[in-house]
């Protein structure tokens, strides 16, 4: 079917503050969202990290204003923290009184771009036969750079005629 659309109100244009009242009026379901991104002189980021909390139905409305007091409590970003050294798991640790926890599972995230020569011809191809004419006929092939990885692909007169 189609998928499921939403509009809520950006509340106060910080990331995790908006996301956590979409969860939580959209969703309905209480959420707190914790993020953390730090960078060098260069703009390199040197540290970044993210904490999502969700209540189940029968959480105790004891149990949730304790770890909301908990987040409040945080002296220092969670960025500034995990530049430290510091790991998430321990933050998110602290922020249930210490108490142990046990990790369900891990997704270890990846800076990678899925462009690849193929698809951009395919991309090529929508543009319609005029303009690829066009390519062939101007500049003998094209040329297309990836606004995400900066990946040059090239792609020759010969590429462009078979997807005439």
């Amino acid at each position: 079917g189609e998928p499921y659309k939403s509009v809520t109100p950006l509340m106060n244009g910080e990331v995790a503050s908006d996301l956590a009242y979409y969860l939580t009026t959209s969703e309905q379901i209480p959420s707190a969202v914790i993020l953390g991104l730090n960078l060098n002189r260069e703009g390199e980021i040197i540290s970044s990290g993210g904490i999502l909390i969700q209540t189940f139905p029968d959480t105790e409305e004891s149990a949730i204003e304790r770890i909301e007091e908990n987040i409040k409590r945080m002296e220092r970003s969670l960025g500034d923290i995990l530049a430290d050294g510091s790991d998430i798991y321990s933050v998110v640790s602290e922020l249930f009184d210490n108490k142990a926890i046990e990790v369900m599972s891990t997704t270890p995230l990846q800076h990678t771009c899925r462009c690849s020569k193929e698809m951009l011809l395919k991309s090529i191809k929508g543009l319609g036969r005029d303009e690829i004419t066009d390519m062939i006929e101007k500049d003998n092939g094209a040329e297309i750079t990836c606004t995400f990885c900066r990946n040059t692909y090239q792609m020759s007169a010969e590429e462009l005629r078979a997807l005439l």
